[in-house]
């Protein structure tokens, strides 16, 4: 009856270099060689009696004959999935696993949790802390909270928050003197930068109507997440620029203030990511409507 169907990892192969239009990106998210990728879409190829991609010096190209085939393949798949979910539960852990950065679990998730359990003791959950958004290793887990732009590739995305800039610092410096009180008080402290966000202070700086003013010039410490740069500078190490999900959580009444405006906007957010066409399951479903009304709730 399936005598025609090829191997399921022939066909994991092609779906995966199709949608990376690379062998090299099908390897990253598969966790083979590239090499090991090539060999089982030629053999797929070898298996059909045709070509499903043309090989460009830098990158795949789909053929007629792979651009017709790819949405069977991937049709298979996302049934398979949803099988699986339907008879296995919502992961196979059966918990719902939710992937989130280190700054939502620890100013956010962390604090907001008891309020879901208490609503929905019934949902069984396993968190996971992940430094920088993990775009090829979805196998158990259900969604993922990352902040950015909202723009990441084979991904479905759901905007949970606006956030705005500004800047942030301690009540006291840790010299002992008083926060700067503008922009021109800049120059005498130390600026904190977070990676994957390089030019953030000069945007800021421009739109406050600073352009002039050069962040790389002056001392600054570099950071890798949010939240370690939130610790120094309530701690007095200097300013950084925060946004308001994390000021809502660790300012206000705590140990970060703003010193001084403008707030701005530049289209970072929250946003739930899930794999593209994966569906969502009714579990992870009540979570996100869940952490999106706390997160609009303020």
């Amino acid at each position: 009856m399936f005598r025609n169907v090829p191997p399921l990892n022939w066909l994991r192969a092609f779906e995966a270099s199709a949608r990376h239009l690379s062998f090299t990106g099908a390897a990253r998210e598969l966790n083979v060689t590239q090499a090991a990728v090539s060999q089982k879409v030629k053999a797929l190829e070898q298996h059909v009696g045709r070509q499903l991609f043309q090989r460009l010096p830098r990158s795949l190209e789909l053929t007629a004959t792979g651009e017709a085939y790819l949405p069977a393949v991937r049709d298979a798949f996302i049934k398979l999935s949803e099988g699986t979910d339907d008879v296995f539960g919502p992961s196979v852990t059966g918990r719902l696993t939710i992937r989130a950065g280190v700054t939502f679990t620890e100013r956010w998730l962390g604090r907001h949790l008891p309020s879901f359990q208490l609503a929905h003791p019934d949902i069984p959950l396993r968190i996971l802390t992940a430094v920088w958004p993990v775009e090829h290793d979805w196998e158990s887990v259900d969604l993922e909270i990352r902040f950015g732009g909202g723009r990441w590739p084979a991904a479905d995305v759901l905007k949970l928050t606006d956030e705005r800039f500004f800047p942030l610092c301690a009540r006291t410096m840790a010299d002992g003197r008083k926060p700067p009180a503008s922009v021109a008080e800049l120059a005498d402290h130390t600026l904190f930068h977070i990676t994957g966000h390089p030019k953030l202070w000069a945007h800021w700086l421009a739109e406050a109507g600073h352009p002039d003013i050069d962040p790389d010039e002056q001392p600054g410490v570099l950071t890798d997440t949010w939240s370690l740069s939130a610790d120094a500078v309530a701690a007095g190490g200097g300013i950084m620029l925060g946004f308001t999900t994390l000021y809502r959580e660790h300012g206000e009444d705590g140990p970060l203030i703003k010193p001084f405006g403008p707030e701005i906007e530049t289209g970072d957010s929250f946003f739930v990511v899930t794999p593209q066409g994966r569906r969502i399951s009714p579990e992870a479903e009540t979570f996100i409507a869940w952490v999106k009304d706390q997160m609009n709730a303020g």
